[in-house]
């Protein structure tokens, strides 16, 4: 099969590899139609990603985790699938035995493997990819293929809304307008926010954002971002902010602005540390969540989206054929172009 190789820090080529084989009777073969691309995968090609950092991923690897497909493959142990089916499938892969798992938490199983990454389990951009039954779930026969490829960024955002404790008519901060945040809009009028603010970046973002559902969106390259959320909020704070930025200055700003009591959940990786106001923290009597993947939340989120309550069709900007893939890595890092989510047509239907 054809897959995606990232070789060294900014080299990548399409190569030759074998088809996965299945390795027990409960794992699935998957041809993949779509594959999102991820700032991660934008981490792990320079080499600046934290798993390559920790030394849990090394070059050669094939990234790629939020995708879409058909099971072409079953072991005689699956009886919930069949050839044919429509499906996604979980980034985060479990052993399913040790108490995380048990508990649900699989996003946590020390000896899990990470679709494109972690452990350098194989991903998505490849024409097939294996992986275990109990992390696939079924696709609504309302969502087209392209739509349910972006069920990962979409999950994590609902997982975030979940975990930030956002509940009917909260007033919410939402920090960063990548795929997580602008999806998080949409999550979080699922829970019944009542009031939604996104701070961002491009223009053009701001206006998607509130399309969707915010009721104002600020831009932190065109002014004074943090000043105009103020003034618009007439100083009120905000119950939940939710910084999916990725910018250490973001971490103390949503300290600042979450009301006493209130709930700050972190999504995204940091390219540094930073000096964090534990203080304020402490006298808020705040809460801080960090947030990892999206367990559990695959099926809820599916079925808001065939529902039409998380709708992915205003968030796919771009769409690249597979050998096309390096203009689509490309795209997804220039300033000149604006992207929210780029899908990669992997089947080329």
């Amino acid at each position: 099969m054809k897959a995606l190789k990232m070789t060294g820090p900014n080299k990548m080529i399409i190569d030759d590899v074998p088809i996965p084989e299945l390795e027990s009777e409960d794992e699935i073969l998957v041809e993949v139609y779509y594959c999102g691309i991820c700032k991660s995968d934008i981490e792990l090609l320079h080499g600046t990603h934290p798993h390559m950092v920790n030394k849990n991923c090394f070059y050669p690897v094939i990234p790629g985790h939020e995708w879409s497909g058909v099971v072409v493959k079953a072991g005689k142990d699956v009886s919930e699938f069949v050839i044919g089916d429509r499906v996604v499938g979980d980034v985060s892969l479990g052993c399913g035995h040790c108490d995380m798992c048990k508990t649900g938490r699989f996003n946590l199983c020390p000896t899990r493997d990470v679709i494109g990454s972690f452990r350098n389990r194989q991903g998505a951009f490849a024409q097939y990819i294996r992986t275990h039954r109990r992390s696939l779930y079924k696709i609504p026969d309302k969502l087209t293929l392209k739509e349910a490829a972006t069920i990962e960024p979409a999950a994590t955002a609902a997982y975030a809304t979940k975990k930030s404790k956002v509940k009917y008519g909260d007033r919410v901060l939402i920090m960063g307008d990548g795929s997580i945040g602008l999806f998080a809009i949409e999550t979080c009028k699922a829970f019944g926010a009542g009031e939604i603010v996104l701070i961002g970046s491009w223009p053009e973002k701001l206006e998607v954002a509130k399309n969707i559902g915010a009721d104002y969106a600020f831009s932190y390259r065109t002014g004074n971002a943090i000043g105009e959320v103020k003034t618009v909020m007439k100083d009120k704070m905000f119950d939940v902010v939710i910084d999916c930025s990725g910018k250490t200055s973001s971490i103390n700003q949503a300290i600042d602005l979450v009301k006493p009591g209130g709930v700050v959940g972190m999504v995204s990786f940091y390219d540094k540390s930073s000096e964090v106001k534990m203080n304020d923290i402490i006298t808020k009597d705040a809460e801080i969540q960090g947030i990892l993947a999206s367990p559990n939340m695959f099926n809820g989120t599916l079925l808001n989206m065939a529902n039409g309550l998380v709708d992915a069709k205003p968030l796919i900007t771009q769409e690249f054929a597979f050998k096309d893939i390096e203009n689509a890595f490309e795209c997804m890092e220039s300033r000149d172009e604006m992207s929210v989510k780029i899908v990669v047509n992997i089947k080329g239907e």
